[in-house]
């Protein structure tokens, strides 16, 4: 082959593979394109989901006394029977045998008339 040739045939392929390459990024253009969607519609739209979300995630764990009524005696509260509840659990930790059973069941009650959902031991 002479060089001539070589060049030509280099040439060849450079001008295919640029055309190619020109094809794949009209081809990704086309497909990247959105309809476009006003800000005050989105706005709308996800002020909309974000207050559905905080409605629907939040739950009311604890069961309170009729007394218990402002914010901060609440916290008190539930500080004060958290901390019951860890004292009993660790005191099942150092317990074996039947006494552990007995104890056991004391803590669920006690889940029970304090927690609306009671988390297993």
């Amino acid at each position: 082959m002479k060089t001539s040739e070589k060049k030509t045939a280099t040439a060849t392929k450079i001008k295919a593979l640029s055309k190619a390459n020109s094809e794949k990024k009209t081809a990704s253009k086309a497909k990247s394109k959105t309809p476009k969607v006003s800000k005050k519609k989105l706005d709308k739209i996800n002020a909309a989901k974000v207050t559905q979300e905080v409605v629907s995630n939040r739950e009311l764990k604890w069961i309170y006394p009729a007394e218990v009524v402002n914010t901060l005696d609440r916290k008190a509260f539930r500080q004060k029977m958290r901390n019951q509840i860890r004292r009993m659990e660790r005191a099942i930790a150092k317990l074996e045998g039947k006494a552990k059973v007995k104890e056991v069941k004391s803590l669920k009650t006690f889940k029970a008339t304090v927690l609306y959902k009671p988390t297993t031991v």
